[in-house]
């Protein structure tokens, strides 16, 4: 798609307990309030049965400058403050980017796990799920 503003794909795992905090960063890196409500419903597992709540999305270069910074910053959509900045704020502390390799750089898979959050940006989303090394939980029915 010529001349899109979304140019790279970006696929995250939120650990269930840090679905809340995981919001609260979404919102301060979306483009509406409705990006508080991008952590859900916990639907994958690692193989230790650790929940993750998964998103994956097109995004523009603005929300990989955002998460650059370090420092979660209040959008001027916000009007009524209601992203928690100190939530936001601990999302991104522990959020952890994967990158694809670069040169001759040994790529070494990033897995999901119940006390950071994992981004990897840049690879397709099933790839992505993957290397997190987690899968979709089975719902009733599934065979």
């Amino acid at each position: 798609m010529s001349g899109s503003r979304y140019t790279t794909r970006a696929t995250a795992a939120v650990p269930e307990a840090m679905m809340d905090n995981g919001n609260h960063l979404a919102g301060c890196l979306g483009e509406t309030m409705a990006d508080m409500d991008t952590y859900l419903v916990a639907r994958f597992q690692d193989a230790e049965g650790n929940k993750y709540a998964v998103m994956s999305t097109a995004a523009t270069n603005g929300i990989l400058a955002k998460m650059g910074t370090g420092t979660a910053v209040r959008p001027a959509f916000d009007t009524e403050e209601a992203i928690d900045l100190t939530k936001a704020q601990a999302a991104m502390d522990v959020t952890v980017i994967v990158m694809p390799p670069t040169g001759e750089e040994e790529f070494t898979p990033t897995l999901a796990a119940p006390d950071k959050i994992v981004a990897y940006v840049g690879y397709e989303a099933q790839d992505a799920i993957a290397h997190m090394g987690i899968a979709l939980i089975p719902t009733e029915g599934d065979i």
